[in-house]
Parts: structure tokens; C-alpha cells; sequence
């Protein structure tokens, strides 16, 4: 969106696109720019895989997962929420999330296939991202909004689901669940630091810490209660620590003094 333009989208799927600069997905230099309803996904960047805000972007129900990019994955710039979105990695802290936002798990999306729905003007289907079983975008959008999805899905439970594609089953969330029960301590630190898992994470789970520029600074597999770590000698700041158990994932913060 270039320097004088508005811009507006609603229920759409960007994915798989390639920048060589900033933007992937989405690059604002506009006046405005709202996306409502879209999924932004498998985009790929030098800054902001998914969205690069050089001027302000605003983003409701949306989800900006499994892009990549150098420098801030997903999201880049200036990211405005206007509530209820899935963001998955958010390593510049660009993204200042509103209670009801999601940030830092695995939207747990299908294959980019055609779901159905509007054939483009060269005759190709419009392709989307089913969300699947465990995903945290089910039922997690604003209930006030409730047109259909991008394929004419009916909103379907108590409220519509984040992203482009509304699911019309009940998705469950047990092995988020598994994931919400580990602990971090102390968190801040002086490197020295717990991981914690409970009872209920049957499977083991694989360990990433990266720095904030995504640098990695270790790899581990953990295993059913204390598993103790040592990062002394790191430069202080902010860590994300990704932990996944092969189908889902979540990403903590730890802050390093």
C-alpha cells in the first residue's frame, strides 16, 4: 500500500508470497490500513514475513502465523491490534496485544487448498487454511462480527473463529492444555532458570530458546517435571522460549538481567 492509499481487507488468505525487502504478506506505507478476518500464512521476507507496518496496520481476527523472515518472522514495524487476533511470534515486541489477542501459539492450520467457496477470475478455486483440531483460533473471535467466512461458512458456535476460515465442528484444545500447564522460574533471571512440566504432559517436549533477533542460543529435549538450564554469560534482554511436543506449540517469554 503505497504512500497515499487506503487500504482494506476482509476474509482473505495471503500466503506463500516472497519479498526480497520488507513485507511479505502485507507492507503498509499508506494513509490507513485494516485487515479483518484474513490469515496470513507461509510468507516469507528480509523484515516482517507476514505484515510490515511502515506506517500503521491494524488487524482484527486475524491470524499472522508460520511466515518467515531475518528479522521479525511474522510481524514487523508498526502493528496495531483492534482485538482478536492470533499472532505467532512476535521476536521485535512490535505487537501490543489486547487481552482478547492470542500471541505466541501455533495457529494449527491445514495445507493452503481449495476448502470450497468463490473461483478467481481465471477460473482457479480461492485457496484457504482449514484450521484444525487443537488450534486456540476456534470460537476466539469478536462475537460481534458475524458475517461469514471467506467461503461463505456460517458462523458456527459461540462466537467466530480467528482467521479467514470458519470451522463448522468443535475443535478441541487438549494438548494446548498440556502446554498452558508448564512453568518458567525465575523469570526474570540471572540465567539460571526451571522449566516445569505437569503431570498432565504425557509427551515429551522439544525445547527452542532464540533471541528476540532470532538468533538460536539452545536446543533440548524436556522431559516430566524440573528440567534446569544455565544461559549465564547471555547478553541481557528478552529470550522467547518455543516449546512443542511435535503437533502444537507454544512460546514463552523469559527476560534475562
Amino acid at each position: 500500500n503505497g504512500a497515499t492509499g487506503d487500504l482494506e481487507i476482509l476474509r482473505s488468505t495471503i500466503a506463500k508470497n516472497t519479498a526480497t525487502g520488507n513485507g511479505g504478506g502485507v507492507y503498509n506505507n499508506g494513509n490507513s490500513a485494516s485487515i479483518n478476518a484474513v490469515t496470513i500464512a507461509e510468507n516469507t521476507a528480509a523484515s516482517g514475513g507476514g505484515i510490515y507496518g511502515g506506517k500503521p496496520v491494524s488487524i482484527t481476527n486475524t491470524i499472522v502465523g508460520n511466515n518467515s523472515a531475518a528479522n521479525g518472522a511474522d510481524v514487523a514495524g508498526s502493528i496495531t491490534s483492534a482485538g482478536y487476533n492470533l499472532v505467532e511470534t512476535d521476536a521485535l515486541s512490535v505487537f501490543n496485544a489486547l487481552g482478547n489477542d492470542i500471541e505466541g501459539e501455533d495457529p494449527v492450520l491445514g495445507t493452503l487448498q481449495n476448502n470450497g467457496g468463490d473461483v478467481l477470475p481465471n477460473g482457479s478455486p480461492a485457496l484457504t487454511y482449514e484450521i484444525l483440531d487443537g488450534t486456540p483460533a476456534f470460537d476466539a473471535g469478536n462475537p460481534a462480527d458475524t458475517f461469514a467466512d471467506q467461503i461463505g461458512q456460517a458462523i458456527f458456535g459461540s462466537a467466530r473463529d480467528i482467521g479467514s476460515y470458519e470451522a463448522q465442528s468443535t475443535l478441541g484444545l487438549k494438548d494446548l492444555e498440556k502446554l498452558w500447564a508448564t512453568r518458567i522460574f525465575p523469570n526474570p533471571t540471572n540465567g539460571e532458570f526451571t522449566i516445569r512440566l505437569g503431570s498432565d504432559v504425557v509427551s515429551n517436549l522439544s525445547l527452542t530458546m532464540y533471541s528476540i533477533t532470532g538468533q538460536t542460543i539452545l536446543r533440548k529435549e524436556l522431559h516430566f517435571g524440573d528440567n534446569d538450564f544455565n544461559v549465564t554469560g547471555s547478553q541481557p534482554g528478552m529470550y522467547l522460549l518455543s516449546l512443542s511436543d511435535g503437533t502444537t506449540k507454544k512460546t514463552f517469554k523469559l527476560v534475562v538481567h
